[in-house]
């Protein structure tokens, strides 16, 4: 099997159509590989360069999937992150250093600012092929935070959230994206276990947090967006893009307000609705409307505050109507409401 020996680390690489990626396999250094792969694969060299640029800079980054910050909190015990590092590589992370995490795995690792760069100019040099790009050493030396007449890093630890909405979409990270949502697919309709549900679990997570970076869960570009899935023939990006406007049409229906007044539209990622209800189009029981259907479903669903475990089933009888609600947290989080049986 293929690796990249980098920062005294050897990494396992794993093959796709765009290039190697990390694999998110070995759990020793799953933060790295999800974070790094995430990075190099963003949704256009723009990004890319503004990614690179703020770890050159020492700043922090901080995303709704993952995050490189400083290990500066007095309230966080960093040691065993601190460890993971260290049976890694048999060396202190030193004090340049970031907390690699992300927010679907409990592992953290603190990295060196400088080993964090080379493996991703390393692994970026591998997908482009021997495009040449700067040398890692050179560019963490020019602009290390610790050099005191470096006057650009003073507001280096406000670790504002990036603001890209309006980068345009690369064709290429697309492809990845369809590829990934297809492997999910197979380990969905797999043989399950626990272990392939895990595995199902992370990869979910982490695909729904990039179809929203690219855009793809917001109402604002969906001609657009549908355009250019359709010219590229991605028919999984292309089902998860059409569920995610149902899912905002269904949100702001009459139907949805009769049996819940009260509610305002939600969040893709984090609301009680998961994007399959509309992705793997749950039947509608006669004689109810889709909406109705699911209206009903919700009212009764988001009554249920006691659910425990990553999914699960919940069995309703009223009068004559009886049915299963079978629920997942896509988010790690958030109980969802994915599919309905009526009896």
């Amino acid at each position: 099997m293929a690796t990249l020996n980098v920062a005294g680390l050897s990494l396992t690489l794993e093959p796709t159509p765009a290039g190697p990626l990390l694999s998110t396999d070995d759990i020793e250094v799953e933060p790295i590989a999800w974070v790094v792969d995430s990075i190099v694969t963003c949704v256009s060299e723009q990004r890319f360069a503004h990614l690179v640029d703020h770890l050159e800079r020492g700043e922090e980054i901080f995303t709704q999937g993952w995050s490189i910050s400083r290990p500066d909190d007095p309230l966080e015990d960093y040691t065993e992150a601190k460890e993971n590092w260290q049976k890694l590589t048999n060396s202190e992370p030193g004090e340049d250093s970031y907390v690699v995490s992300t927010s679907f795995l409990r592992k953290q690792i603190i990295v060196p600012r400088k080993a964090l760069l080379e493996i991703i100019y390393a692994l970026k040099t591998l997908r482009q092929q021997g495009t040449s790009i700067d040398s890692p050493q050179e560019s963490v030396d020019r602009k290390s935070p610790h050099n005191q007449n470096n006057q650009e890093l003073t507001d280096n630890h406000l670790g504002k959230e990036l603001e890209l909405d309006n980068v345009p979409v690369d064709d290429d990270f697309l492809r990845q994206m369809e590829e990934r949502a297809v492997v999910l697919a197979a380990l969905e309709q797999g043989e399950q276990t626990l272990e392939t549900a895990a595995t199902a679990s992370a990869k979910r997570r982490f695909l729904l947090i990039e179809l929203d970076d690219a855009g793809l869960l917001n109402e604002s570009r969906f001609e657009e967006l549908h355009q250019l899935l359709v010219q590229l023939q991605l028919p999984m990006l292309i089902a998860y893009h059409q569920a995610a406007m149902e899912l905002h049409a269904y949100f702001r229906s009459p139907q949805r307000k009769r049996y819940l007044p009260d509610a305002e539209p939600e969040s893709i990622l984090h609301g009680s609705i998961s994007l399959d209800w509309f992705r793997l189009q749950v039947p509608t029981p006669e004689p109810y409307h889709p909406y109705d259907w699911l209206g009903w479903c919700e009212s009764i669903f988001v009554e249920k505050n006691n659910l425990t475990g990553g999914a699960g089933d919940v069995y309703i009888h009223q009068g004559k109507l009886r049915c299963w609600l079978h629920w997942r947290k896509d988010d790690g989080v958030t109980p969802m409401l994915l599919s309905a049986v009526r009896l």
